[in-house]
């Protein structure tokens, strides 16, 4: 078969299915750099060449190299003070062009102040991104038991989280199955109940529609997958303060307001 006859089918493949499908090989330095690029996380200031090295597990030499073009290409500045290199403003600009691109996202910000203000919860919007979570918007309904705000551009693990569990239900068994294979070695001995936990998450989704979890004390997590074309891997969640109510009385009171506000998300994506 033909390298173009290969383009056609893959194309072909990836619109019957609706994954993306290709049979060229990606760029090897481009996947690098851009590991560099998702090391910087909110409240990192700036790194050094040996901590994007430790963040990434690239060798020191590569990361030289990349940090050397991402300097010269406007992504990375350089601080000669700290001899540590900062993000540039083109990142800012992709991350506002990423959030204008999607009416699903203007429509949400309207949807998750709606939901966040009739339940006096704290809501968020979070999309996948390889073994975390990242939300795209945060709506506060109330202060709660909150320790940490939420704001866009926060991570949280998959695996550990309500939020991760909801979008592993989300997927294809093989899809999910990759994703797991993926996950185990970060926890070594402790996978398996760590995988437990998980198929609980998706036996929760099959079942209601959404699974809870408890990541930070004294709160309950409710996340619900979307199905929006526009923003996939998508999850909308409730963090619920425990109060003298039990957790099911909680559960039941505000899942039905969640499945709501999930469907009208992936209705805004039509």
């Amino acid at each position: 078969m033909s390298h173009d006859e290969q383009a056609r089918s893959t194309r072909r493949i990836s619109r019957e299915s609706g994954r993306f499908v290709r049979s060229t090989p990606g760029s090897r330095s481009l996947e690098r750099g851009l590991q560099l690029l998702r090391a910087f996380r909110i409240g990192t200031a700036a790194l050094t060449n040996a901590e994007l090295a430790e963040r990434t597990g690239l060798a020191r030499p590569t990361v030289s190299r990349l940090t050397r073009s991402l300097v010269e290409y406007g992504f990375l500045q350089y601080d000669i003070a700290l001899q540590a290199y900062r993000l540039n403003a083109v990142t800012l600009s992709l991350g506002l062009a990423y959030r204008q691109q999607s009416p699903v996202l203007e429509a949400a910000a309207v949807l998750l102040a709606k939901a966040a203000r009739e339940e006096q919860l704290n809501v968020g919007l979070a999309v996948a991104d390889l073994h975390e979570m990242v939300f795209v918007d945060f709506a506060r309904g109330t202060s709660r038991g909150i320790r940490r705000a939420v704001e866009p551009g926060m991570r949280l693990p998959v695996e550990s989280t309500s939020t991760g569990r909801a979008w592993l239900a989300s997927l294809p068994a093989d899809e999910c199955e990759n994703a797991l294979a993926s996950l185990a070695p970060r926890h070594g001995a402790a996978w398996p109940a760590v995988r437990k936990l998980i198929d609980s998450a998706r036996a929760e989704v099959a079942t209601q529609g959404f699974c809870t979890g408890r990541w930070v004390p004294g709160m309950v997590g409710l996340s619900a997958p979307v199905v929006c074309r526009q923003l996939p891997g998508c999850v909308v969640s409730f963090a619920i303060p425990l109060t003298d109510d039990s957790p099911s009385e909680l559960i039941e009171r505000h899942g039905v307001a969640l499945l709501r506000l999930a469907a009208a998300l992936g209705n805004a994506g039509e």
